[in-house]
């Protein structure tokens, strides 16, 4: 066995013992060049997307992932739609009220907006393949967050490429990224955050509290997890009978 194929089994070992990552149901294909290991396929949820970069990165030998992976949208849409959703998403949240907006489809603008004195920041968005990239520039690394769980919130969401330049880089990662987690959570329309306690420490989401019911939990795990830079969510969340 060749050096290759024992770093693509080392791999494939490190998927096949993470139980939130299926292979028999989402089939990965590895290849292997130059100390790269390329991931394809499609994933479950982005749990198991972000588990998988951070797994194949993890074996000795490789020293970059390229992540080609996407994740399985929960209603599959055509690019001009899920633009649409995008787009109206960061056009109603107030924290972009000062942001000048672009979307764009195949080349052409969708849809923009622009602000009556200097703006803020700018975001750009592409949709291709229910891959939704984001360019330009915002203040703050919660700004940057917030617009990608925005994207990600989209049901026809597959892959989100955050590629948006921050004006202030993080001073604080766990305080900033504690911050921008409790946001997310409050603005879940669909979560009762009330009772979550919710801390990052070294890139990793820990959840405590109570919650009314199961599916409060898996919400907020879920969430946790679209969170920018979050490399493993802990639930430790009570569900209350």
């Amino acid at each position: 066995m060749t050096s290759k194929e024992q770093i693509v089994k080392e791999v494939r070992a490190a998927f096949e013992n993470e139980p939130r990552i299926n292979l028999h149901h989402y089939p990965v294909q590895f290849e292997f060049n130059d100390g790269i290991v390329t991931l394809t396929g499609e994933m479950s949820t982005l749990a198991a997307k972000k588990l998988a970069v951070g797994l194949a990165a993890a074996v000795p030998g490789v020293s970059s992932v390229k992540d080609l992976l996407r994740v399985k949208p929960a209603e599959a849409m055509e690019d001009g739609a899920l633009c649409d959703l995008v787009f109206d998403a960061l056009l109603q949240e107030s924290a972009f009220n000062d942001f000048t907006l672009r979307a764009h489809i195949d080349g052409s603008e969708k849809a923009s907006r622009g602000v009556p004195r200097t703006p803020s920041g700018n975001i750009e968005l592409v949709v291709h393949g229910g891959v939704v990239t984001l360019r330009g520039e915002v203040e703050s690394y919660a700004h940057k967050a917030l617009a990608e769980a925005l994207a990600w919130w989209r049901r026809g969401t597959r892959d989100v490429a955050n590629r948006l330049d921050v004006a202030h880089p993080m001073e604080d990662p766990d305080g900033e990224m504690t911050d921008a987690l409790r946001m997310l959570l409050e603005k879940d329309k669909l979560l009762d955050a009330a009772q979550i306690r919710a801390v990052c420490r070294d890139f990793t989401a820990i959840l405590d509290g109570v919650v009314s019911k199961e599916g409060a939990k898996e919400l907020a795990e879920s969430d946790a997890w679209y969170l920018l830079g979050v490399a493993e969510v802990v639930n430790r969340l009570q569900v209350l009978e």
